[in-house]
This record gives structure tokens, sequence and C-alpha cells, in this order.
């Protein structure tokens, strides 16, 4: 069998129980080249040589089929298993134990004849196990779940926008009819946090449109030089801020996509 990283491959354990893998995994490539199977434990852990894992006070082996039929295994056999019983297990010692099964694992692989594996590619454009499993999440969640959340989000923020513009324009309103001071460089900053796309500024150019009327229709002259001045800063600021986020928007883009 030829290695490729970019096709997927179909291993059986043990167990008969398949699992599918794409062959960029390291694990496929040394499984593959070498013809060599993979297993997989309980917990799901993907594994060529022999290997212990702590349980408690003792340890748990996980030694493959075909290294079973080795010289090497007859050493493990013998040699080190009936010295486990007799230490003490803590991670140093379990590690020591993984680096002889490791060595003696390889040694038998170099050795080995047999061409058996448990592998079989999987055919372009056939589902995995786990992607026929997650498809349907996927397709739930993002037609209808994400869907519905990002049309409600988009509902809440023009609710907001046109809510602070309205805001804007009753308040603004109400101090031109009692001659009060009014800051244009704030309800400017006020409407450009809440939104600053086209539906923000739409709803701001029809908001600055009526309050430019309404001014245009004060008496007296000296408040209605300042409430143009108050207007005028309205305007600039929003620009400003609406200029940022353009830009910002622009160099986003340009660094995403070079």
């Amino acid at each position: 069998m030829v290695y490729d990283p970019n096709a997927w491959y179909k291993y059986t354990d043990q167990n008969g129980n398949t699992f599918t893998v794409k062959g960029d995994d390291p694990l496929i490539k040394e499984s593959v080249t070498m013809n060599l199977p993979i297993y997989v434990t309980e917990s799901g852990q993907h594994y060529i040589y022999p290997f212990v894992e702590q349980d408690g006070n003792g340890v748990i082996s996980h030694i493959p089929s075909w290294f079973k039929e080795s010289e090497e295994y007859l050493e493990w056999e013998y040699v080190w298993a009936p010295t486990i019983p007799n230490t003490e297990i803590n991670p140093y010692t379990v590690s020591i134990m993984n680096k002889t099964l490791d060595r003696l694992g390889r040694e038998a692989a170099a050795k080995r004849t047999s061409d058996t594996t448990n592998v079989s590619i999987v055919p372009e454009k056939t589902t995995t196990i786990a992607q026929e499993t997650q498809q349907p999440q996927q397709n739930f969640w993002s037609q209808n779940v994400f869907k519905d959340y990002n049309v409600a989000v988009v509902v809440i923020g023009i609710a907001v926008i046109i809510a602070v513009a309205l805001g804007f324009v009753k308040s603004v309103r109400n101090k031109i009819k009692q001659k009060k001071e009014f800051s244009g460089i704030g309800w400017a900053l006020a409407n450009a946090i809440v939104g600053l796309g086209v539906v923000g500024l739409i709803v701001t150019i029809v908001a600055c449109s009526y309050m430019n009327k309404r001014i245009d229709e004060i008496k007296d002259k000296k408040y209605k030089k300042y409430a143009k001045r108050q207007m005028s800063d309205f305007v600039k600021t929003y620009a400003i801020c609406f200029g940022i986020k353009l830009l910002v928007v622009i160099i986003i883009n340009v660094m995403r996509y070079t």
C-alpha cells in the first residue's frame, strides 16, 4: 500500500470496531510504510507499539498481537514483566517500562516478515464515521440555532441603533426648545458606539437632517449659532469614527487575503 498523507485510512481494532484517521497523522505514516497494524485502547488512544499505562498500584498492558509472535515479546514476558509486581508503580517506573517496550517493539517490527495489517484506504468522498455523527449536528446548529441567533442579533442591533438615534432627536429637540446646552460630540460618540454600519449611517443621517430643520426654525440667533456649532461637531465626530471603522475593516481584509 502506498502512503498518501491526503487519504483517509480505515482501521479495524482488536475488538472488530472500525475507526478512520487522516493520512497526515504521523502514526498513520509509520503504520503504512512499516506494514504495522494500529490498535486502539478502550479510552480511544491509538498505538502501534506495545506500552503500559498506570492503573492505581498496577499497570495495564497493551500488547499488539503481532508483537506476541516475536522473540522480543519473550524477552519482555520472561525478563521484564516478572519484575513489575515487585516494582513501585509511579510515573517514572511506568516511563522506564514504556521505553523498554518501545525498544523491543521497534526491534520486533524491524524483523517482522508478515505484511498483514488492519488498514484499508477509504474511497474519496466517503464520509467517515466521525463525520457521519457530526454532520447532522453541524447542520442542525448552522441551519437552525446559528441562523436564528444571527437574525436575533441583527434585529436587536438595529433596534438599539434606532433607539439611540431617537433618544438623540428627542433630547436635543427638548434642549433646543428650552435653549439649553447639549453635546454634539457626546451624541456623535453614542451613535457611533452602537452602530457604524450602513444602517447606523442611514439612521444618523435622517436624525441629523431632522435636527437641522429644527435648528433652522430657531429665532434666537445666538442660540441658533450655538446649536449649529454643536451639530457641526456631531457630524465631524461621527465622520471620524466612521472613517476609522472603515479603515480598520479594510486593513483586516487586506491582512486576511494577503
